[in-house]
This record gives structure tokens, sequence and C-alpha cells, in this order.
């Protein structure tokens, strides 16, 4: 259960995803940006490329040497990619042209990332920084290590599936392994970077997937119109009712009047204006609750709060664009 990874950045501008596919090639991670005054001109085209090539892929972000904050970074790395942060595209830190100590900056930006998205970002390093500062930190917040180490300078093809990595630190999990830098090869193309990620395609996805989960401690059954719904359902709306609301970066009670786009879990839009904020939120708690396997652990005051919210008109085109 494998899969083979190149990344490209500026370097690759007008490469053919196409080539690459037929290579053998099943992911593609895309340099996007660097710090917060770089951006690779080409990112886009390649982005769309790789899906239009049928290919899963990821988008990653370079710390520069330079004075920023890590929020300042994750916000220029956001502003930048948050479309193609659609639930298949994996984003990624790349830890390397910094001070690879610091891992309360790495922290940061992975934790920033994951607040504004509910995805939890991979974090690229290479194995000697991994074994010498071990990021335990990291590891506790259980963001999953793609890993540079090269045990040689070149390679035609993927090669890498049936190489064993080195040991890494304990407490980390090993989601990827590049096993070759800038010496790959694929159909001709040269000086890629060629990976192999220990999962298939559902695994990718759901690495790609916002996922926000919340203290139990802090809810109380659902009672009312969704008292029919299970615990587990209970959970999984509340989840995603916070991932609504996270990705409207942010919504705030009582100041809900943000012309914005929200990204609703399915891919499709709907525009956030004049206090509808709280008109898709209760329209994604109702589809949740039709729906097989739906999801949400809300308190009493929010349930009551967004139900109150919306006619009944209102919810039922909502839930009517929802199925679509």
């Amino acid at each position: 259960m494998t899969l083979n990874v190149a990344d490209v950045s500026r370097y690759q501008a007008g490469i053919s995803f196409y080539k690459v596919k037929a290579a053998g090639c099943q992911a593609v991670i895309v340099g996007a940006t660097y710090g917060t005054a770089g951006i690779n001109p080409a990112a886009f085209a390649q982005l769309d490329g790789v899906r239009a090539a049928g290919m899963l892929r990821g988008v990653y972000h370079i710390r520069a040497r330079q004075n920023t904050t890590a929020v300042e970074e994750a916000n220029y790395f956001l502003n930048h990619v948050r479309g193609y942060l659609d639930g298949s595209t994996l984003p990624v830190l790349d830890w390397e042209e910094c001070d690879t100590s610091d891992e309360a900056w790495a922290l940061a930006w992975l934790n920033e990332v994951h607040r504004q998205t509910g995805i939890r970002p991979w974090f690229y390093v290479n194995l000697s920084d991994l074994l010498t500062y071990k990021y335990p930190r990291i590891a506790a917040a259980g963001y999953a290590i793609w890993l540079a180490y090269y045990p040689y300078a070149t390679v035609d093809g993927f090669q890498g599936v049936g190489w064993t990595p080195q040991t890494i630190p304990a407490g980390h999990t090993l989601a990827a392994w590049q096993y070759v830098g800038t010496g790959g090869s694929l159909a001709g193309i040269q000086g890629l970077d060629l990976s192999v990620a220990y999962t298939d395609a559902k695994g990718w996805n759901a690495y790609a997937r916002p996922q926000l989960t919340t203290d139990a401690s802090n809810v109380t059954p659902i009672k009312g119109p969704l008292m029919a719904l299970s615990d587990a359902q209970q959970t999984q709306l509340f989840n995603n009712i916070n991932l609504l609301v996270a990705r409207t970066n942010p919504i705030h009670r009582g100041d809900i009047d943000i012309a914005m786009t929200q990204e609703i879990a399915d891919g499709k839009t709907v525009a956030i204006n004049n206090n509808t904020a709280i008109k898709n939120l209760a329209a994604a708690v109702a589809a949740l609750a039709a729906a097989p396997n739906a999801a949400v652990t809300l308190t009493d005051a929010q349930v009551q709060e967004i139900i109150a919210a919306v006619p009944p008109a209102v919810l039922a085109t909502f839930r009517a664009q929802w199925n679509k």
C-alpha cells in the first residue's frame, strides 16, 4: 500500500503531467510559496495540471531565511493556495532553508494552517535534523513526517517502494520518504525529487481532508430537532460545524456581516454575505442530520441559535443545494 510521488517547483514550469503519470507517478506535490515574498509563478498551472492528469496532489511552503513569524508565513501560504485545499490537496511545510532547530516556529506554522483549514499538514524534514532535534512537540501534535534521505544520487523511475528508510524518533508517523532529490528522472524529465508515500489514495485524501475535533466535556446531548442523532453522529456533526466556522476565516458570533466565500465539504461554495453565515451553518446541520453517517455534537444553545436563525424555507433551499 504505497504511492509513487514526485514534487515539482518553479524549475519544472511547463512539465507534462500526463508523461509523469504515464511513468508511474500517482501523486505530485507542488512548491508554491517561500517565506512571505516569493511564489512559484507556475504553481497554479502545475496544481491544475496535476488534477487534470488525474493524480493526487499536495502543495508546500518553504520557510524562508527572513524575519517573519510563523503566522505571517502561514497566512501568506493560505492567501495564495486556500482555494486548492479542497479536501484532496495536502499542505506541507518544507523545513530546510531556515533555522531547523526552531521547533516552536514550525509547530506554530503547522498549528495555524490546521486552525484555519482543519487539515493537518505534513512536516518535510531531512533525516539528520530529525535525528538531531527529534521535534517531540510536533510528534505529540500528530503532524506526520515526510522524510528526506537519499541513499543514491540519481534514480531513473520509481524504485523506492521496496527500500526501508532509517528508523525515526519514537512518536512520529512516517507518511512518506523522499529517496532522491533533484537526481530523479521520469520519462526523460530530469531533475525531479521522487518519494514513496506509505498509504493509498484513500489514505492520502484522509490526510488532506479537514478534520477537527472537540473536547467532549464541553458538549451536552442534543435535544429538540436533532435529538435522534447517535452520539457518533453528534460528534461528527459538531466537527463539521467547527470546520465551517473555522473556514470562514473567521466568523465571530454577533459579527456575521462578512462578505467571503464559504467552502463546504463537498467542494461547492456558498456566498456569505449580509448575515447569511449562520444560515449556511444551519443548512449544513440540517443536511448532515438527514444524511447517512451524518455528524455533529452541538450544545443545546448552539442548536437553538442555529435553528432559530433560519426560516424553514431557507433550510430547504440549502438542503437541496447540499444534496445536488
